[in-house]
């Protein structure tokens, strides 16, 4: 429905109209001497976890639309803090940035240390009602039943 020749790909999948592109893989002898930055890495996470058996002498090309690449190196950014905390399951109120006794403000460095360290109030509080259940319900238990009725009647 898109004209295309009849040689030519068909799209599968697009993020919008007239988004297409064809993309091949190949592996190619490597040159000697040819920067390939972190190639090497890449190469053995690919052996290791795609089921490539990529010799030390290649190089998985990427060609799309007609212009060849190669994976020099997967680098993924550090989460910031705020980020941090949310991942960890803090709420989005939690103040991690300031010392809220003195009002000394933390570095983002200080921070993700801090969260590192952290145990988030949800997964707090389960351990908590688990293990001191008589703390958590106003009312005496005795067995395993009426911990669950009450753990039951306190789940927000």
């Amino acid at each position: 429905m898109d004209g295309k020749a009849i040689d030519e790909p068909i799209p599968t999948l697009t993020t919008s109209a007239g988004h297409f592109a064809e993309v091949r893989t190949y592996i190619v002898p490597l040159e000697e001497g040819v920067e390939v930055k972190r190639w090497h890495k890449v190469r053995e996470l690919l052996n290791k976890y795609a089921g490539y058996d990529i010799k030390e002498n290649e190089i998985l090309i990427i060609e799309i639309a007609g212009v060849p690449y190669f994976i020099a190196d997967i680098g993924m950014r550090m989460l910031k803090a705020e980020e941090l905390k949310l991942a960890q399951g803090f709420p989005v109120d939690y103040i991690i940035d300031i010392e809220r006794y003195i009002g000394k403000k933390y570095s983002e460095a200080k921070q993700i240390a801090r969260l590192g360290n952290a145990v988030c109030p949800p997964v707090a509080t389960a351990l908590v009602r688990a293990n001191c259940p008589e703390l958590c319900y106003k009312i005496e238990i005795k067995t395993v039943a009426e911990l669950e009725k009450a753990m039951a009647r306190s789940v927000v």
